[in-house]
């Protein structure tokens, strides 16, 4: 066996790589994807508001979304109660194009299942879970942040073309918020409220009519109130006079315009008008000349002649029983006026 010279053997060398291995390319990739991602919520983030409700129900932080036009604009971050215990407070985390929306005209509003007098809504929160609606309001407002949250939506919403107007009436009966107001026995608008500030003479009451519908309300208009059943016995029979389902349950208003100003130029927001209890109170109101008339009758057969009967003239309603009563020598007293 022959031995090898010592300088005869090789000394190996080590060379250094300068290629990055593939391995590495993938922890490198998701720290870019996770940046990436990163970066793309915080530029889409915006501020976070507080809503302050009566409770909590049906909210749950991390699911319930905040919605306008079923477009999801954020999301409940958190849940507190009040300092005082007296509500709960609802963190919101908004998103980037939502910031406008936040002004102090906005409306915010849990939507569930709800039965109402305008109807039943929210039906379709009973498979996705209850959400926070907002009514961004008119243009113009100021920005803000804490917003005093509504415990039931609104009759009506900022987006809905339409005038309000103002009635004064004797007596509210069945009538509130969500009851509905006909035109020709379409159904054109709602009760929003009424104002009890003045209700030691009278009642004023808030509705409002949607456009187009609303042109049709002139100065001369006539409101009366429509809730209930009206059943009337006559020469003609038995007659009932029935608005609507919904105005016998919720009540409602219908109103009319006469011919002699279906011409004039529609009422302006505001206007005022007066709501008669019915239907013939209104049309007894058109009458411009009114001469009351004093009528006496002896014995009974004025019997069922009260407040409120009408006096006919050829089959023609020219006037109603204002009061009826007997006198001292056993008479009838009937005061009428046209």
């Amino acid at each position: 066996m022959n031995d090898t010279p010592d300088e005869l053997i090789a000394e190996p060398r080590v060379v250094p790589s300068r290629r990055i291995s593939l391995v590495w390319a993938i922890p490198i990739v998701a720290a870019l994807v996770a940046a990436f991602l990163g970066w793309h919520t915080l530029s889409q983030q915006g501020p976070v508001m507080t809503i302050s409700f009566h409770d909590a129900a049906g909210l749950e932080a991390g699911k319930t979304r905040v919605k306008f036009k079923d477009v999801e604009l954020g999301v409940i971050d958190h849940i507190a109660l009040s300092a005082n215990l007296s509500h709960v407070e609802v963190h919101a985390q908004m998103r980037k194009e939502a910031a406008a929306f936040l002004t102090d005209r906005a409306r915010f509003w849990v939507v569930r299942p709800r039965l109402s007098a305008s109807g039943v809504s929210g039906l379709e929160t009973l498979v996705s879970g209850a959400y926070i609606a907002v009514d961004p309001g008119p243009e113009g407002g100021a920005k803000q942040l804490v917003f005093t949250g509504l415990e039931d939506p609104p009759i009506v919403r900022s987006d809905v073309a339409g005038q309000s107007f103002v009635l004064k009436a004797a007596r509210i009966g069945s009538l509130g918020p969500g009851s509905p107001v006909f035109y020709r026995d379409f159904n054109v608008g709602y009760v929003l409220g009424y104002d009890p500030g003045d209700m030691g003479d009278n009642v004023t009451i808030h509705v409002f009519i949607r456009a187009p519908y609303d042109r049709y309300v002139r100065d001369g208009s006539r409101f009366w109130n429509a809730s209930g059943l009206s059943v009337k016995i006559g020469s003609n029979g038995v007659q009932v006079q029935l608005a609507s389902l919904q105005a016998l349950v919720a009540g409602g208003i219908t109103f009319d315009t006469p011919q002699n100003v279906a011409q004039a130029e529609p009422s302006r927001e505001g206007t005022e008008f007066r709501l008669y209890e019915s239907e013939d109170d209104a049309v007894s109101a058109r009458l411009q000349r009114r001469i009351p008339l004093v009528s006496y009758f002896e014995g009974s057969s004025v019997r069922g002649l009260d407040r409120g009967s009408p006096v006919e003239m050829y089959g023609i309603r020219i006037g109603t029983v204002t009061e009826s009563s007997w006198n001292s020598i056993a008479r009838r007293t009937v005061r009428a006026c046209p």
